[in-house]
């Protein structure tokens, strides 16, 4: 039977939406100041929402340490690591979301509502189910860009034998220099791969005219998702970036070739096969 105890509870808070139906599902921070809104999957929770508040607003009730009900959103075992699915319920970590406490009861189906220790710590799964995860920070210049459809961009090295890249994603900030590039046509996108242009990709495409637009002179920025589908892990394979595209991104200017450049934060950890 379920149950909370000694739950601390965050005061001043209050709903940034309708959180009605949204009793014991995780919660964070909206973008407006002491106001909360459901999670979304595997995302940071500030805590579990503990009543059933109406419209947005109204003051809100959200334990952030102690034992807490969680309504669940599959099936899972005593002691799993938990985080929050697509609609703010409790199910097992996976790796790329944020662990937020451990089940004290298993859940048979979704819909359970059963008890958990909520932790507040942020750490990802990846970590906490004892993978090697990993950040890396990598400048790519004005040239590699420019050749990137002939010269694949080079990101993380090989593992070594036995081991694998595993793609988590990563930030990617057009940092913008006095000339664009122009030749930015469709499909001229570029793309995370293993080993060289021919492998196989592991991130969604960079749209390089509507995600980062190359040809404007201006500072931007997006965030690359690795690929929803599956791949398979090659091993002691590098990571690169490809231009996809037919040909490469040229310059805005006859006299002069485009000259921003990039820098990439890479999330990524190191599975042993």
């Amino acid at each position: 039977m379920s149950f909370n105890g000694a739950l601390e509870i965050v005061p001043g808070l209050q709903a940034g939406a309708d959180l009605s139906s949204n009793q014991f599902h995780f919660v964070k921070p909206h973008t407006t100041a002491l106001q909360v809104v459901q999670c979304n999957a595997g995302q940071d929770a500030l805590g579990v929402q503990q009543d059933k508040t109406g419209t947005a607003g109204r003051d809100v009730a959200v334990g952030f340490k102690g034992v807490t009900k969680i309504v669940a959103g599959a099936a899972f075992s005593v002691g799993d690591r938990l985080m929050s699915d697509a609609t703010g319920r409790g199910i097992t970590a996976t790796v790329g979301g944020y662990v937020k406490g451990r089940a004290l009861e298993a859940a048979t189906a979704a819909g359970d509502v059963v008890s958990m220790l909520f932790e507040a710590r942020d750490e990802e799964a990846a970590s906490l189910l004892g993978l090697d995860l990993k950040m890396v920070t990598v400048d790519v210049t004005a040239t590699q860009i420019r050749t990137a459809a002939a010269i694949a961009i080079p990101l993380v090295a090989a593992p070594g034998v036995g081991k694998s890249l595993i793609f988590l994603g990563m930030s990617c900030k057009f940092l913008t220099g006095a000339v664009g590039y122009d030749s930015v046509g469709a499909g001229e996108d570029l793309t995370v791969k293993y080993t060289d242009a021919s492998g196989e990709a592991v991130s969604l495409h960079l749209d390089t005219t509507t995600d980062i637009d190359f040809n404007a002179v201006a500072d931007d920025e997006a965030w690359i998702p690795a690929l929803a589908a599956v791949v398979n892990p090659v091993e002691n394979a590098i990571l690169i970036w490809d231009n996809v595209g037919a040909g490469e991104l040229a310059d805005s200017d006859a006299d002069s070739d485009g000259d921003g450049t990039v820098q990439l934060k890479i999330s990524y950890y190191e599975w042993t096969l």
